[in-house]
Protein backbone atom coordinates (compact mmCIF):
# COMPACT_ATOMS: atom_id res chain seq x y z
CA UNK A 1 0.00 0.00 0.00
CA UNK A 2 1.36 3.42 -0.75
CA UNK A 3 1.07 5.83 2.24
CA UNK A 4 1.24 9.81 1.15
CA UNK A 5 5.02 10.34 2.12
CA UNK A 6 5.92 7.43 -0.06
CA UNK A 7 3.83 8.94 -2.95
CA UNK A 8 5.57 12.08 -1.99
CA UNK A 9 8.77 10.56 -2.84
CA UNK A 10 7.67 8.49 -5.83
CA UNK A 11 6.82 11.99 -7.42
CA UNK A 12 10.28 13.52 -6.27
CA UNK A 13 11.64 10.87 -8.11
CA UNK A 14 9.65 11.42 -10.93
CA UNK A 15 10.70 15.04 -11.16
CA UNK A 16 14.05 14.75 -10.76
CA UNK A 17 13.58 12.02 -13.75
CA UNK A 18 11.75 13.98 -15.88
CA UNK A 19 14.09 17.29 -15.22
CA UNK A 20 17.07 14.75 -16.34
CA UNK A 21 15.11 15.13 -19.63
CA UNK A 22 14.66 18.97 -20.17
CA UNK A 23 17.08 21.40 -21.17
CA UNK A 24 20.07 22.62 -18.31
CA UNK A 25 22.22 24.13 -21.14
CA UNK A 26 21.39 25.90 -24.39
CA UNK A 27 24.57 26.07 -26.83
CA UNK A 28 24.49 28.42 -29.53
CA UNK A 29 27.49 28.68 -32.75
CA UNK A 30 27.20 31.29 -34.73
CA UNK A 31 29.57 31.88 -37.94
CA UNK A 32 28.80 34.51 -40.75
CA UNK A 33 25.02 34.71 -41.28
CA UNK A 34 24.54 31.10 -39.63
CA UNK A 35 23.66 30.35 -36.31
CA UNK A 36 23.39 27.16 -35.13
CA UNK A 37 21.59 26.25 -31.44
CA UNK A 38 21.17 22.85 -29.37
CA UNK A 39 20.16 22.14 -26.03
CA UNK A 40 21.75 19.99 -23.84
CA UNK A 41 19.50 17.63 -21.46
CA UNK A 42 21.52 15.92 -18.35
CA UNK A 43 22.06 13.03 -20.64
CA UNK A 44 24.42 14.79 -22.73
CA UNK A 45 26.49 16.18 -19.66
CA UNK A 46 28.48 12.66 -19.23
CA UNK A 47 27.66 9.43 -17.83
CA UNK A 48 29.52 9.24 -14.31
CA UNK A 49 26.55 12.58 -13.48
CA UNK A 50 23.80 9.98 -14.82
CA UNK A 51 24.83 6.88 -13.62
CA UNK A 52 25.47 8.84 -10.05
CA UNK A 53 21.59 10.55 -10.11
CA UNK A 54 20.20 7.00 -11.35
CA UNK A 55 21.99 5.19 -8.13
CA UNK A 56 20.58 7.82 -5.82
CA UNK A 57 17.54 7.58 -7.18
CA UNK A 58 17.17 4.22 -6.90
CA UNK A 59 18.44 4.12 -3.45
CA UNK A 60 15.69 6.15 -2.21
CA UNK A 61 12.89 4.74 -3.96
CA UNK A 62 14.27 1.41 -2.05
CA UNK A 63 14.72 3.43 1.10
CA UNK A 64 11.14 4.89 1.06
CA UNK A 65 9.62 0.53 0.26
CA UNK A 66 11.83 -0.81 3.47
CA UNK A 67 12.27 -0.17 6.61
CA UNK A 68 14.92 2.71 6.09
CA UNK A 69 12.39 5.21 5.65
CA UNK A 70 13.83 7.96 7.74
CA UNK A 71 17.42 7.77 5.89
CA UNK A 72 15.87 8.91 1.92
CA UNK A 73 16.33 12.51 3.42
CA UNK A 74 20.09 12.04 3.00
CA UNK A 75 19.67 10.34 0.16
CA UNK A 76 18.42 13.51 -0.97
CA UNK A 77 20.89 15.63 -0.03
CA UNK A 78 23.09 13.67 -2.09
CA UNK A 79 20.67 14.13 -4.97
CA UNK A 80 20.71 18.01 -4.20
CA UNK A 81 24.59 17.87 -3.81
CA UNK A 82 24.69 15.99 -7.39
CA UNK A 83 22.62 18.40 -8.90
CA UNK A 84 24.52 21.09 -7.93
CA UNK A 85 28.07 20.05 -8.24
CA UNK A 86 27.24 19.27 -11.98
CA UNK A 87 25.46 23.13 -12.17
CA UNK A 88 28.94 24.32 -11.43
CA UNK A 89 30.67 22.72 -13.82
CA UNK A 90 28.26 23.74 -16.57
CA UNK A 91 29.16 27.14 -15.16
CA UNK A 92 32.54 26.75 -15.59
CA UNK A 93 32.49 25.47 -19.02
CA UNK A 94 30.32 27.75 -20.12
CA UNK A 95 33.06 30.57 -18.39
CA UNK A 96 36.01 28.54 -20.54
CA UNK A 97 33.48 28.87 -23.99
CA UNK A 98 33.36 32.37 -23.26
CA UNK A 99 37.70 32.22 -23.50
CA UNK A 100 37.56 30.27 -26.33
CA UNK A 101 34.56 32.88 -27.80
CA UNK A 102 37.78 35.59 -27.87
CA UNK A 103 40.13 33.31 -29.85
CA UNK A 104 37.52 32.68 -32.56
CA UNK A 105 37.48 36.73 -32.67
CA UNK A 106 41.00 36.55 -33.76
CA UNK A 107 40.37 33.70 -35.94
CA UNK A 108 40.75 33.76 -39.55
CA UNK A 109 37.40 33.26 -40.16
CA UNK A 110 36.46 36.29 -37.45
CA UNK A 111 32.66 36.65 -37.11
CA UNK A 112 32.52 33.10 -35.26
CA UNK A 113 31.11 33.03 -31.89
CA UNK A 114 30.19 29.78 -29.40
CA UNK A 115 28.19 30.50 -26.22
CA UNK A 116 26.80 27.85 -23.71
CA UNK A 117 24.01 29.18 -21.59
CA UNK A 118 22.51 27.30 -18.60
CA UNK A 119 18.94 26.89 -19.28
CA UNK A 120 17.09 27.01 -15.73
CA UNK A 121 14.60 24.75 -16.35
CA UNK A 122 16.21 21.36 -15.94
CA UNK A 123 17.76 22.76 -13.01
CA UNK A 124 14.67 23.94 -10.64
CA UNK A 125 12.47 20.98 -12.14
CA UNK A 126 15.35 18.38 -10.71
CA UNK A 127 15.76 20.50 -7.50
CA UNK A 128 12.29 20.63 -6.59
CA UNK A 129 12.26 16.87 -7.04
CA UNK A 130 14.82 16.49 -4.46
CA UNK A 131 13.64 18.92 -2.22
CA UNK A 132 10.56 16.78 -2.05
CA UNK A 133 12.44 13.26 -1.35
CA UNK A 134 13.98 14.98 1.22
CA UNK A 135 10.87 16.34 2.28
CA UNK A 136 9.35 12.97 2.29
CA UNK A 137 11.96 11.65 4.60
CA UNK A 138 11.59 14.18 7.56
CA UNK A 139 7.92 12.91 7.09
CA UNK A 140 8.08 9.46 7.28
CA UNK A 141 11.02 9.78 10.07
CA UNK A 142 7.77 12.18 12.21
CA UNK A 143 5.82 9.46 11.64
CA UNK A 144 7.94 6.98 13.00
CA UNK A 145 8.77 9.33 16.14
CA UNK A 146 5.03 9.96 16.94
CA UNK A 147 4.35 6.15 16.60
CA UNK A 148 6.84 5.38 19.35
CA UNK A 149 5.45 8.21 21.76
CA UNK A 150 2.13 6.73 21.76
Amino acid sequence: MINRQKALGIAGAALVLLGMFLPIATISMTSGSVTFFDSLSWWDSGAGFVVLLLFLIAISMAMLFTEHKRYTSFVGGFVVITIVVRLIYTIRDAAHLAELEGVFAQAPAAGTSLSLSVNPLGWVVMLIGAGIIIYSGFVQQKRVESAYRR
